[in-house]
């Protein structure tokens, strides 16, 4: 998910979006949100993952 939201950076691809989005809904409860979320600040794609879990609806 993580590689999927650097791919689409800057490029607004709507089908690694829409896969993220996917991920999301279908593993929400089994995600480790910490991991993602520190790896996201380390990849500097925080922006994206927030967006991501607001739209997921997480």
């Amino acid at each position: 998910m993580l590689q999927k939201l650097l791919w689409g950076k800057g490029k607004q691809s709507e089908k690694q979006w829409r896969d993220v989005l996917g991920i999301l809904k279908a593993q929400s409860d089994t995600l480790e949100y910490s991991y993602l979320i520190n790896w996201a600040e380390h990849l500097n794609i925080v922006e994206s993952i927030s967006q991501a879990f607001t739209e997921a609806g997480i």
